[in-house]
């Protein structure tokens, strides 16, 4: 086995979104024996099979293959979970290797509703927000 020398990467992206688009993605892994297989994953859940693209490898002179992967899909507003839509790609080579990498694609359109400024003190009715993201990057 001959594993990737880095993780997949996904290019693509651009700096603004709206529900209604287009969203078309690349990833890539570098050159592996055996090739690396890539998936998708939508907010956490395995991207279906009419939104990915497998495109054909590239094999080097020594046997080793890049691969690559599209996800096209047109943005719903149920993509997005309070303006954000997380996408995953893992290349992955059987059971000895597993690498993610993810984007984040905000909805520029999303306005948070959040409790009112009290005028006199600046405080928001006594309540702290704190937003916290967590993700695993196996």
């Amino acid at each position: 086995t001959d594993i990737p020398a880095r993780g997949p990467t996904i290019t693509g992206r651009r700096d603004i979104y709206h529900v209604g688009d287009l969203l078309l993605l690349n990833c890539s892994s570098p050159y592996s024996f055996p090739p690396t297989t890539l998936s998708w994953h939508i907010n956490g859940h395995l991207a279906s099979r009419e939104t990915v693209v497998v495109y054909p490898g590239e094999t080097d002179s020594e046997g080793c293959e890049a691969s690559w992967s599209g996800l096209q899909m047109r943005l719903h507003r149920d993509h997005f979970q309070e303006g954000v839509l997380i996408l995953r790609c893992t290349a992955s080579i059987l059971h000895v290797y597993r690498l993610s990498t993810e984007v984040m694609i905000t909805d520029s359109n999303y306005i948070e509703s959040s409790p009112r400024e009290s005028p006199s003190t600046g405080v928001m009715g006594g309540t702290q927000l704190a937003k916290f993201f967590w993700r695993k990057i196996e």
